[in-house]
């Protein structure tokens, strides 16, 4: 009897599941996309970025007023149409509807909005240590490069 129920809820289960991927038009692609875009704020993750990046030459040297400039200059570029129908555009060339919707449904969440709040403290972490790493890897490559011997 248990076999025969499950057979029958797989029968069900199985077709229903195929059921629910998004068929991957343009038109799907576009409306998740546009979700995807909605949820996720360019400007508001790339806040952190630049408050670290004024921590570092020649960016350090500028005046309050100065990185206030760039901040909001900043912010209105990577809050434009234009750049906007740039990341819709390859946002739908590049990945299907599910994944396109698998974003938007991410980044709505709970979690994912939790995420992107942490993307500066991430970024603000992480650059200084990788920029040292790659400051002293490259110092070593470029020593190789110029010893190496064909």
């Amino acid at each position: 009897m248990k076999i025969n129920f499950l057979k029958l809820t797989i029968l069900f289960i199985f077709p229903f599941s195929l059921l629910t991927a998004l068929e991957d038009t343009k038109e799907n692609r576009t409306i998740q996309a546009e979700r995807h875009l909605k949820e996720f704020s360019m400007a508001d993750m790339l806040e952190g970025t630049w408050k670290e990046m004024f921590k570092f030459p020649p960016f350090s040297a500028w005046s309050e007023k100065q990185k206030k400039y760039f901040t909001n200059r900043m912010t209105a570029i990577v809050s434009s149409e234009e750049y906007n129908k740039i990341l819709l555009d390859v946002f739908t060339e590049t990945f299907t509807a599910d994944e396109l919707e698998a974003f938007a449904d991410f980044y709505a969440s709970k979690h994912g909005k939790s995420s992107m709040k942490k993307m500066n403290l991430l970024v603000s972490n992480m650059m200084p240590k990788i920029q040292g790493m790659m400051e002293k890897e490259m110092t070593l490559l470029m020593e190789e490069v110029m010893n190496f011997e064909e």
